[in-house]
């Protein structure tokens, strides 16, 4: 079983340096919200709310892809 660390705050407090210095500790997996393409944002909806929902299930996506890949579940 893996376990997760999910690093979130505000620009600036040194997420990137803590997220880099976790995965080289533990040799884990390591993906950032920024290594999200863009993408476009429909009328009408709550701009913040739809870019963290589309970042969150990107990052979801790329975790289970590194999971799947590294064997460590079957699909």
């Amino acid at each position: 079983m893996k376990d997760f660390i999910f690093i979130i705050g505000t620009s600036g407090i040194g997420k990137t340096t803590l997220g880099k210095g976790l995965f080289t500790h533990y040799n884990g997996a390591y993906v950032e919200q920024s290594m999200v393409p863009e993408f476009g944002i429909p009328e009408k909806v709550d701009e913040g709310l739809f870019e963290e929902q589309v970042c969150w299930e990107c990052c979801v996506a790329q975790t289970k892809e590194h999971l799947f890949h590294e064997g460590e579940y079957s699909r």
